[in-house]
């Protein structure tokens, strides 16, 4: 076992009670559970993801923490559960189910284990009234959502109520892209994943900025997954724009850079350089740790890539603990002795 010293904001379950409603009430998800060369695996339509049990059983969740030196865990529904897609009362019944289960889950060892809510962001009233009954009834205090719904990106007004909520309760915002590009030179080299995911978060974080949701809602907190997509790297591109176009000048009251350290981002670069980067771009005070485990593309050393930052010792314990500390009121691990 490695030594515990980081909290890991993007982790993801699907506990055995959602398993079981995926396998019972297969309809609203067109699921079931299946076996592909003795791996359990989620078919949802004609696609289908890995069931490890490192996902499903809270007691393996917390050997794979160790293994990666993570002392408490903030876990979140695969993306794939999201549930977008489903018709009125399945989805909000199964946002519901997901989040009873998540909450089951982290009650195993509550000591280690935090949960992050997910709602049936179509419906927005009852989004907002999920947000109410899980900070309320079982804690949460942050909520997972996609970077998009169908064509309409979160600058919309139609997700207005649901942010101000999320200010209202405290609630943090993990923003999770959940699908790659639909278009075709993308299917090669998984590139849907590799640069789709990166992209659609990048979309998402620029709309945000120029769609004036921060102007708005300015005690809002959101985090974005794996460093952000692009835009930290490329948000010359976007000042340029907005100094230059007319369509998207007078978009936010300032210029698109001045609003990146106002969102928290995840570790997950999966490059020392580019996190070293992040961190001198946004701040130590606005990067989490993150794994994005039990999935393939996950970062599972990500305290050592922290641990060898050319940053103070302080800067290094924002991104390990602090940060997360503050989000879910949790006792640190210098303060436990670890």
């Amino acid at each position: 076992m490695k030594k515990l010293q980081g909290i890991d904001l993007h982790s993801h379950c699907i506990p055995e009670k959602m398993v079981g409603f995926l396998k019972k009430d297969n309809k609203p998800f067109d699921s079931e559970i299946i076996e592909d060369n003795g791996n359990k695996m989620v078919k949802i339509g004609s696609s289908s993801f890995p069931l490890s049990v490192e996902a499903v059983d809270p007691a393996e969740k917390l050997k794979s923490m160790d293994k990666m030196g993570i002392y408490h865990s903030v876990q979140s529904l695969s993306p794939r559960l999201f549930g977008y897609n489903l018709s009125y009362d399945d989805a909000v019944y199964s946002a519901k189910v997901a989040n009873d289960s998540i909450a089951e889950f982290i009650n195993y060892s509550p000591d280690r284990l935090s949960g992050m809510a997910t709602v049936p962001l179509r419906f927005i009233n009852d989004s907002v009234k999920e947000l109410e009954r899980v900070a309320g009834q079982l804690d949460m205090k942050a909520v997972q959502i996609g970077t998009h719904l169908d064509d309409k990106n979160l600058d919309d007004e139609m997700f207005y109520p649901f942010f101000e909520a999320a200010e209202d309760l405290g609630i943090l915002i993990l923003i999770h892209p959940y699908m790659g590009s639909p278009d075709k030179r993308m299917s090669k080299y998984y590139f849907n994943n590799l640069l789709g995911m990166a992209i659609n978060t990048s979309v998402c974080l620029s709309s945000i900025i120029l769609g004036g949701i921060i102007d708005r809602f300015q005690e809002l907190k959101i985090c974005f997954c794996h460093g952000g997509g692009f835009v930290p790297y490329q948000f010359g591109r976007l000042d340029h724009g907005y100094k230059v176009r007319d369509d998207v000048k007078n978009t936010s009251l300032d210029i698109p850079s001045s609003y990146l350290d106002k969102f928290y981002y995840d570790t997950i670069t999966h490059s020392v350089e580019a996190l070293e980067y992040l961190v001198g771009l946004v701040g130590s005070d606005r990067v989490v740790l993150g794994t994005d485990h039990p999935f393939d593309m996950g970062d599972y050393n990500p305290c050592k890539k922290v641990n060898s930052l050319k940053v103070t010792e302080k800067e290094r314990h924002d991104i390990l603990e602090n940060n997360v500390a503050d989000l879910f009121n949790l006792v640190k691990f210098q303060e436990m002795g670890i």
